[in-house]
């Protein structure tokens, strides 16, 4: 990933970090979805490794 000059390192590590949390709050692997036939994530990649 290209850093922006306009952050310092620290900033830009922090920014990151922030997004992350904001992806795996958002897009919760508990949640249950439609598309997966109304199980979660977790439980939907658990059953297709075994």
């Amino acid at each position: 990933m290209r850093e922006n000059p306009a952050l310092s390192g620290n900033q830009h590590r922090d920014a990151e970090q922030a997004i992350g949390r904001y992806i795996d709050g958002f897009y919760n692997p508990v949640r249950r979805h439609s598309a997966l036939d109304f199980t979660s994530p977790a439980q939907f990649e658990k059953m297709a490794t075994n």
